[in-house]
């Protein structure tokens, strides 16, 4: 399985912003859009799964390269699974976010664009 890791767009309207902003700074975060009930209300939402080493890490550091590969197999992990956590929120459209990644879950390789 392909999942994405994304962020907010710049435009993402401030309700959306508000999802986001008690997630520690420097988090990974991964995109799911199928199989979820709340596709039938919201046809382009999209689970978000996060990651950003709350216990391992200062929010006053910036990740790794290292780490942020690990956040992003931990969220995308948590997403496969569809794991029960508080570590997710639910966007009710998918066009609030960019893509500047993904994970391959059958090799957990993880790509991440240089900036992202």
């Amino acid at each position: 399985m392909i999942l994405k890791i994304v962020e907010l767009a710049p435009n993402a309207p401030e309700e959306i912003k508000q999802i986001f902003a008690n997630v520690i700074p420097g988090s990974i975060m991964v995109s799911i859009t199928r199989g979820h009930d709340h596709m039938i209300r919201h046809p382009n939402g999209c689970w978000v799964y996060f990651e950003g080493g709350f216990y391992t890490r200062p929010a006053t550091r910036k990740p790794t390269q290292e780490e942020r590969i690990e956040y992003a197999k931990i969220a995308a992990g948590r997403a496969k699974d569809r794991y029960p956590t508080v570590a997710k929120a639910y966007v009710p459209d998918e066009e609030c976010l960019v893509a500047v990644g993904y994970v391959d879950t059958d090799k957990w390789e993880v790509t991440l664009a240089p900036n992202g």
